[in-house]
């Protein structure tokens, strides 16, 4: 059996791992590496050639969807009574 907090590091680290390399994509930003630290290394490194309107769309699309969990969250509350 898996302790709750070792699946809560997994999950994580997981985390933060998928969104260091998904904000390369949502600057506009290009360049390769292998690895985490090679990924935010090259995101500091590459900062300077973020591309504003790729920038703008993942703002925007982002505010969206979280003003719309928002909005939406009391729709989906499931009552165990």
């Amino acid at each position: 059996m898996v302790i709750p907090s070792a699946i809560s590091g997994f999950t994580s680290a997981a985390a933060i791992s998928i969104a260091a390399t998904q904000i390369k994509g949502q600057l506009g930003i290009t360049y390769s590496a292998n690895g985490f630290v090679e990924e935010v290394t090259g995101l500091v490194e590459n900062i300077s050639d973020t591309q504003w309107k790729d920038a703008l769309v993942a703002f925007i699309s982002l505010t969206s969807i979280y003003l719309m969990m928002v909005r939406l969250k009391d729709s989906f509350k499931v009552s165990c009574s």
